[in-house]
């Protein structure tokens, strides 16, 4: 899945405000059912940072416009 990450057309959390907003997302993908984990990647290179939700259906937050995500 990261392997399709395309930081060209990514908008990555890079504010207090974003990340409060990726978070906040992030957390409601998280209460789907079953077993989930929130981790938090950071890709100095391309100065990217993101939460990745693993489980079923795996998913990644780094948009911080409305309820916006990646799958």
């Amino acid at each position: 899945m990261i392997g399709k990450f395309q930081a060209e057309r990514t908008e990555f959390v890079a504010t207090k405000r974003g990340l409060l907003a990726a978070i906040s997302i992030a957390d409601r993908i998280a209460d789907e059912p079953g077993e989930r984990e929130i981790r938090l990647v950071e890709i100095p290179r391309f100065n990217a940072l993101f939460f990745w939700i693993t489980g079923p259906k795996p998913r990644f937050v780094d948009r911080v416009r409305g309820d916006e995500f990646t799958e």
